[in-house]
Parts: C-alpha cells; sequence; structure tokens
C-alpha cells in the first residue's frame, strides 16, 4: 500500500445491510471512476457507530492511510469535520454543512472552517415527491424516515412540514436507521393510526422494499390500498414484485463530482462547487396509483 494513494471513506450502517444498499453501490461506483482516472484508489470502511468512525478516521491519520476523507452522513453538532482539520487531512463534505459544530479544545490553534462540500437538495426532493403522489390524490402521507439526527433527515422532514402546511396535507413520521427491518416497522406503526396514511414516503429504497412487503402481510394490497415511493430509484426498484416507484437521483454523477472536488483540494485547487443539484424525478412504477375511495383499515400490531 503507498501513502497518500487512496480516498478514504466510511460507512455507517448496520453491515448485514450494506451489500444491497443501492445508494451507497452507486455513490463508490461514482467515487472510484474519478478517483482511478487521477491515480487514486478508494479506501472503504464500515463502521457500527459514530465513535468507531471516529476511532477508524483517527487511525487512518496516523498511518498516513488516505491522502483524503469523504464524508456522509452529517449530522447536527458533527464532530468529525474538526477531528480531520486538527490532523491535517482534507476533507469533502456530502450533503447539508452542519451550522455548529462542538467546541475546539481550548489549547487548540484556530482553524479555518471552510471546506469543499458537494450539496444535495434533500428539501427540494421531498417537496418532489410529495408532489407527485399528490398529483396522484393523496391527502394523508407517511414518512419513515432515516435517523432524526442526520442533516438530511432534517431537510426532508422541514420539506414535508411545509409541504403539509402549503397544501392542507395530514402527514405522520416513523424512523428507522435504513435497514430492512426498520422499514417494514415504521410502515406498520403507521398504519396503526385511526386515520393511516394511504401513500408513504420511504427515505431509501431498502426500507421501502421492505415496507411493502409489511403491507401485503397486513392484508392491504400495494398500490390500490396503499401507494409507496422510495427516495432513491435503482435496479432494485425494478426488480421488486410489486416494481417499485421511486425518485430518480444521479447518485453516479454525484460520486463524480465528490471525487472531483476532494481530488481538487487535494491538489490545491479552488474547491467552490456552484452546480446547483438537480431535483429527482418521480419514476411511476407498480406502488402508487390513486387513494382507495375506502381506506381499509388494518388489525393493531402487537409485540410478542
Amino acid at each position: 500500500m503507498t501513502t497518500g494513494q487512496h480516498l478514504g471513506i466510511t460507512l455507517t450502517r448496520r453491515s448485514r445491510s450494506l451489500d444491497t444498499e443501492p445508494f451507497h453501490d452507486e455513490l463508490l461506483t461514482g467515487i472510484e471512476t474519478v478517483a482511478d482516472q487521477h491515480g487514486f484508489s478508494c479506501l472503504v470502511q464500515v463502521v457500527g457507530d459514530l465513535d468507531e468512525e471516529l476511532g477508524c478516521l483517527r487511525r487512518w491519520s496516523l498511518l498516513g492511510a488516505v491522502a483524503g476523507v469523504v464524508l456522509t452522513d452529517i449530522r447536527e453538532q458533527d464532530p468529525r469535520p474538526q477531528l480531520l482539520r486538527s490532523r491535517g487531512l482534507p476533507f469533502v463534505l456530502l450533503g447539508e454543512s452542519p451550522e455548529s459544530e462542538p467546541e475546539s479544545e481550548p489549547e487548540s490553534e484556530p482553524q479555518d472552517r471552510s471546506a469543499p462540500q458537494v450539496p444535495v437538495d434533500n428539501y427540494g426532493a421531498m417537496r418532489a415527491a410529495v408532489a407527485a403522489v399528490v398529483d396522484l390524490g393523496h391527502r394523508r402521507i407517511g414518512r419513515v424516515a432515516g435517523p432524526a439526527d442526520l442533516l438530511h433527515t432534517q431537510a426532508r422532514g422541514e420539506a414535508l412540514a411545509h409541504a403539509a402546511q402549503d397544501l392542507g396535507l395530514s402527514t405522520r413520521t416513523a424512523y428507522g436507521d435504513y435497514s430492512p427491518e426498520s422499514g417494514a416497522q415504521g410502515v406498520k406503526l403507521l398504519l396503526e393510526h385511526d386515520q393511516p396514511p394511504t401513500a408513504i414516503i420511504m427515505d431509501n429504497a431498502l426500507m421501502a422494499a421492505a415496507g411493502v412487503d409489511a403491507a401485503l402481510t397486513l392484508g392491504l394490497r400495494v398500490p390500490r390500498d396503499l401507494s409507496v415511493l422510495a427516495w432513491d430509484d435503482s435496479a432494485l426498484c425494478a426488480l421488486t414484485d410489486p416494481p417499485l416507484s421511486a425518485m430518480s437521483h444521479d447518485v453516479v454523477a454525484l460520486g463524480h463530482r465528490v471525487a472531483e472536488q476532494l481530488i481538487s483540494a487535494l491538489g490545491g485547487e479552488p474547491v467552490a462547487d456552484r452546480t446547483p443539484p438537480p431535483t429527482p424525478v418521480f419514476v411511476a412504477r407498480g406502488t402508487t396509483a390513486a387513494p382507495p375511495a375506502e381506506p381499509r383499515r388494518t388489525p393493531p400490531s402487537h409485540p410478542h
């Protein structure tokens, strides 16, 4: 291994879900394509939580294992940018930039908090997703979201709340961790309400596929009784039964931009990316339709 020839990427997920996570697959494909063109390879580390991720970043810095790092899933009070700055390790942010970070240690030198960033329009994407199901006639909309502390989860939640206020919609949100199990559980929780949603927007494809299965298990017909919309389109969405309707993002192109920004920063080039993020496009398949005239009730599910 040649020191400094790698771009580091950490992915915080339950490892059994990662092998089939389409977003990660496509993002890494885009990053690796550009990295290879510039003589870099990618070092990917799957971690279970933030503490494990911080340990990985410290280890990479100590060993000189990577030239720079891609940071995804930006959080409130995210400690990772501060850690990487203190170690002089370049990085690029994918998504929203944290408005605040943990305070530096008193003895630390003042640091430049600017960093390359590839923005993602999660707010606009959620407004587009809501518009897609509203155009079909839905007024009660549910959402199974990712972890609540992630900034992109919050941006999507803000967009859903604003759409509800603007359009007079009834909305409810359940939170998951992007795993299929949490997607199924989130759908079951939403459907237990007295006025359950007739359409549910899922924050990733894995949760959406599991959510459809959960609804079918409860005796609902998808999309006749319940519409389900996945966040990121992928081959998985087209292969499920019924095929998942989804919001189509060019995730590979997003990976290209991430790698280009980081490599430019490594070369000392200007890193401002003023390219407006594209708004996703609704792809209608087999899990979205007009709401039923008489919504079917589902029996409550009680844990044993």
